[in-house]
């Protein structure tokens, strides 16, 4: 199967600024041990502020807390990340050309010593850093502002 578009993006991106990263396939029942932490996300949409917003945690839980968010819808998220998504991961941002989306991320990622993060693909995720992570949105103009859980 080939890489999707931004899956390349991303890579090249990695290879540019020289971030160390690894590929990992995907896990099932009994397969491979995980390299590290999964990081979940998802996109809200602020009315207040019309802005969006991509919150990054570690806990899936996290994910609702504020009640001024609300989920971004199908047609939303395709506006600004070029088309149908497979998986919603920080790394679906080097579509976002128009820095339309603020970056929160849980401060407990910091924490972890390796964050696994889903590719387009549908069968591979990217294990890297989390400070490698903040480089990759920092270069790709996201800056990332931390929360305290």
């Amino acid at each position: 199967m080939m890489e999707m578009i931004n899956d390349r993006r991303v890579l090249a991106i990695f290879r540019k600024i020289k971030l160390e990263y690894a590929k990992q396939a995907e896990l099932v029942a009994g397969g491979a041990e995980v390299l590290g932490q999964t990081l979940y996300s998802e996109l809200f949409f602020k009315k207040a502020t019309q802005r969006y917003i991509l919150r990054t945690t570690v806990k899936k839980d996290w994910l609702y807390l504020d009640k001024e968010l609300i989920l971004a819808t199908a047609k939303q998220r395709a506006e600004i990340f070029n088309g149908r998504i497979k998986a919603l991961t920080p790394l679906v941002l080097v579509e976002d050309s128009q820095a339309a989306v603020k970056v929160i991320m849980d401060s407990r990622v910091l924490s972890s010593g390796l964050v696994v993060l889903k590719l387009q693909q549908a069968n591979e995720s990217v294990v890297l850093s989390p400070t490698n992570l903040m480089l990759f949105l920092k270069y790709i103009k996201h800056p990332v502002t931390l929360t305290e859980v």
